[in-house]
């Protein structure tokens, strides 16, 4: 049984709930935070991970992050964040629009 279509598919869904990890452990100002990414289908874990640092005032991660999200009262995708964090992406990563296609096809043109 295959839980994702491919190991891409699961590292970049891992990056996804990685940035949000980090996202949300800034914005409850916690020292920890874990995550558990199920498979949609199977409903079984496919990928679980932590961050475990202490938290610190991030000039970055304020600017990235809206007032909304850490009222609590928007949701935001961590596609989001990445765009406004300063992450390179590569013409053959996935888009972080979610749309599914690479890059080079979809916003990067």
């Amino acid at each position: 049984m295959d839980l994702c279509k491919n190991k891409m598919d699961l590292e970049h869904e891992a990056n996804r709930m990685l940035a949000h990890m980090n996202m949300k452990k800034y914005s409850c100002k916690f020292d920890k935070w874990f995550g558990v990414l199920f498979d949609a289908i199977t409903k079984y874990p496919v990928f679980m991970g932590g961050v475990d640092f202490p938290w610190a005032y991030d000039e970055d991660m304020e600017k990235a992050i809206p007032k909304e999200i850490k009222n609590n009262t928007k949701k935001i995708s961590p596609s989001d964040i990445q765009k406004k964090m300063k992450f390179k992406i590569g013409r053959n990563d996935k888009c972080p629009c979610g749309s599914g296609n690479k890059y080079k096809r979809c916003c990067g043109r």
